[in-house]
């Protein structure tokens, strides 16, 4: 390059910009010279460059010490002896810049004394040293900061104070603080921020990499450095500061994940970062994965404040804990981690609670029971981290349902107040957004008799000076203003939603269905947006009108439109609202709050996409309909099969109990006699309740006879279900009346054998018993059945 400049401009010097042109890498060609090692191409450069040339008079030499420094760490002498015979040899032709000379040796001789004399010049000499900056951007200040000298430096950083500019720097090029990060110099360093303006933005100059004084520290791994760094930086500077990309887009916790150096006072800065994406369009938490083994450092990184959507600190290392004893890390790891952990906490009393968190998560009932039991309990249970979780949190999101009513019962006698911050998650939200019905159901019927939702500001003190109650787990809002059935409706919990309706007293159902959240969605409107249908709440949907509408205008029922597509149940949601809609008190409801809801919804939604929407509802109803009736007519079919065999059954037994009516046990009175064709036993008592169970049983069977050939007519599904189920009930009374009226009958007739009567009495209770047991086994499994499903859902 060097060759092809003098071919063209045919000159001996060549002009300043070839000599301070830097390459991609930021370096100069005599600084690329010098890195090399290449004494020829150093020669030749200062002997076509300006340091060597007798006649300038802009110091261009004193740029020189710089590289004379690079070779000296190099360790190469030649350059060295070079570089310095010119420096030299220039130095002393110069007359105007012999202050300046003399000054960069006193620095080098650490002549404190020197350096005060020649600043404190009463003439402009004394600034002129301060603010002279060579070819390389190097300044007093850079060379002070290079020897470590402690008082020089104090001295020049005062010097500078009130002149401008007082802490300018060339774009690109190296402060004082790379110097002294460059060379490890954390004491320097540090002194530095100490004695430099506040409003400067020095502290976030870059170098010729595109790197601030943080990036070079993580390069080197300093941590006590980065330490020192961030606690001495300004608080106006900082965030721009920590987050700062160099060249290849990399921030100092890129570097950091990358060398595995850890550093905690970082990640506790709550303006750090972690979305950043590099070159690469890595973040910084990619990183972690780019090997298969991840150091014990790299881990450590994984801070839980970075983590997922929740941006919980703590909850981000304990998920980290749990990985690294789930894939059965070094227990090195696990220890590192779980001291991470521990050091976040400052009561003493508390140091334990990790090892809770982790039973917990395993399900372990035997340390928390104890714990519970134990007398120094009240430290543990009144355990709140940085971001508002209780131990109570964690048995909600890791679903330990069996130790919540244990754990509730031992706050409520520790005295625990049950207070949550405003905009606080509590347990309810955490069991709802993890999906975890069963959760939410148990805690709802466990919580502590409540009042309405006591907000308190950010010293914990309750706004309305009172005495803090409970939280009512149905008013309570999270940060994003949403209660627990906003978050149930969002995973489209259908369970539950019912549910958390089944708990919810009277007078809390309206605050409950009807909380606007940040996007002034109530449940209504999120349950519909999300297709979940719940039949006891299409009415309030039915009635929407301008008082419902979000953020956006829209009512709980135009939300069947908010997407182009149909989501969950949303057709059978708009069937059941144009049921309602059908009679006339219905239609005229949604006809005034239709005027109300449709110049508002209209507005942000065209005709023409509500027209789209209806031609799918329509299709897919229509679909619908088609497998419903299919569906129908097929078990039609069936049970119609099956009342064939029921109704020869029903006919035995009207034929059985009508024959009874007129075979009288006992006999009749014969001719002749007073009573002539009366029955002998009918003055007795079980001969009297033997013909009343027979009526009964004569009544239930003729009436089951009946209404399965009005079963039969029907075409009605719903309609024959209904009477399918009533012949069934009536054939297992008249079924066991019949067994009734045979045990009356025999024991009308044995009278006299008191034995034998209750013999036969007993034996034939014992089939009632078994219809009973058997009855009660359906129901039973049924129940089970409905609790399975609940599980599934949950």
């Amino acid at each position: 390059m060097i060759i092809d400049q003098i071919r063209k401009h045919n000159a001996n010097v060549l002009p300043d910009e070839i000599f301070y042109e830097i390459d991609e890498d930021g370096y100069t060609v005599l600084e690329v010279a010098v890195e090399l090692n290449q004494t020829a191409v150093v020669d030749l450069v200062l002997d076509l460059q300006h340091p060597a040339a007798p006649k300038r008079k802009d110091g261009a030499f004193i740029s020189l010490i710089p590289v004379i420094y690079k070779a000296q760490e190099k360790g190469y002498k030649n350059i060295v002896d070079l570089l310095t015979q010119r420096y030299n040899h220039r130095s002393k032709l110069s007359k105007d810049f012999k202050d300046q000379v003399s000054l960069i040796s006193a620095i080098k001789s650490g002549k404190t004394d020197t350096v005060v004399s020649l600043l404190s010049d009463a003439g402009r000499g004394g600034q002129r040293l301060v603010t002279f900056v060579d070819k390389l951007g190097w300044t007093a200040l850079h060379h002070a900061v290079y020897h470590e000298s402690v008082p020089i430096i104090k001295h020049i950083a005062e010097a500078q104070k009130g002149i401008k500019p007082k802490s300018g720097y060339k774009d690109k090029v190296p402060t004082p603080f790379h110097v002294a990060v460059q060379r490890g110099l954390t004491s320097i360093v540090i002194l530095l921020m100490q004695l430099w303006p506040s409003t400067s933005s020095t502290y976030t100059a870059v170098d010729k990499k595109g790197q601030n004084i943080l990036h070079l520290a993580a390069l080197q791994s300093k941590k006590d450095m980065i330490e020192g760094i961030l606690k001495n930086c300004p608080a106006e500077h900082k965030k721009e500061f920590v987050n700062k990309q160099n060249n290849n887009g990399y921030t100092t916790l890129h570097l950091l994940i990358q060398l595995g150096c850890f550093v905690p006072e970082l990640l506790k800065y709550q303006g750090l970062d972690t979305s950043v994406k590099n070159n690469e369009d890595w973040t910084p938490w990619d990183m972690l994965y780019v090997q298969e083994q991840i150091v014990v450092d790299q881990i450590l990184l994984a801070d839980p404040a970075y983590q997922d959507g929740r941006g919980s600190r703590n909850q981000g290392l304990l998920r980290l804990i749990y990985q690294a004893m789930e894939n059965k890390y070094n227990d090195k790891i696990v220890e590192l981690l779980s001291a991470t952990f521990q050091t976040g906490i400052d009561d003493p009393n508390l140091k334990g609670v990790l090892d809770l968190i982790i039973a917990i998560q395993k399900h372990d009932a035997g340390p928390i029971s104890q714990l519970l039991r134990g007398e120094d309990n009240k430290h543990f249970l009144n355990f709140v981290d940085s971001e508002g979780w209780t131990l109570l949190h964690h048995a909600a999101y890791h679903q330990f349902d069996s130790i919540l009513s244990e754990m509730i019962e031992a706050q409520e006698k520790v005295g625990y107040q049950f207070v949550c911050k405003e905009g606080v998650a509590t347990p309810f939200h955490v069991a709802a957004r993890c999906g975890h019905t069963s959760t939410v159901i148990r805690l709802l019927r466990l919580w502590p008799a409540s009042s309405q939702y006591t907000a308190v500001d950010v010293n914990g003190q309750n706004i309305m000076q009172e005495r803090p109650a409970a939280p009512s787990p149905f008013t309570a809002v999270d940060e994003n203003g949403q209660n627990i059935l906003h978050l149930a409706a969002l995973t489209n919990k259908k369970e539950m939603v019912n549910g958390i309706l089944r708990c919810c007293p009277p007078k809390q159902k309206n605050l409950l269905l009807f909380k606007r959240d940040v996007e002034g969605n109530t449940p209504l409107h999120l349950l519909v947006a999300q297709g979940c249908f719940i039949e006891d709440l299409i009415k309030y949907i039915a009635a929407g009108d301008s008082h419902t509408t979000n953020n956006d205008g829209w009512t709980p029922r135009d939300m069947l439109y908010y997407r182009h597509d149909i989501v969950g149940d949303q057709v059978q949601i708009k069937m059941e609202l144009d049921g309602m809609i059908s009679t006339d008190q219905s239609r005229k409801l949604w006809s005034s709050s239709r005027k109300k809801s449709t110049s508002s919804s209209l507005a942000v939604l065209p005709a023409s996409k509500r027209e789209k929407k209806d031609i799918l509802f329509n299709e897919v109803q229509k679909v619908l309909m088609e497998k419903k009736n299919a569906k129908m007519e097929e078990d039609l079919q069936r049970y119609r099969e099956g009342t064939n065999s029921q109704i020869v059954v029903s006919a035995l037994i009207t034929t059985i109990t009508f024959t009874v009516g007129f075979t009288i046990p006992g006999g009749l009175h014969q001719s002749g006699e007073s009573n002539q064709g009366l029955a002998v036993l009918s003055k007795k008592a079980a001969f009297k309740i033997f013909m009343i169970a027979d009526a009964f049983a004569l009544l239930l069977s003729i009436c089951s006879l009946f209404v399965y050939f009005l079963e039969n007519m029907s075409d009605n599904f719903e309609h024959v279900t209904r009477l399918h189920a009533t012949t069934l009930g009536l054939n297992i009374a008249s079924i066991m009346l019949t067994m009734f009226v045979f045990m009356t009958g025999t024991y009308v007739v044995f009278s006299d054998s008191l034995f034998l009567s209750i013999t036969i009495f007993s034996i034939g209770s014992l089939f009632l018993i078994f219809v009973i047991l058997q009855l009660l086994r359906i129901a039973y499994e049924r129940r089970a059945r409905k609790n399975d499903n609940y599980k599934k859902e949950a």
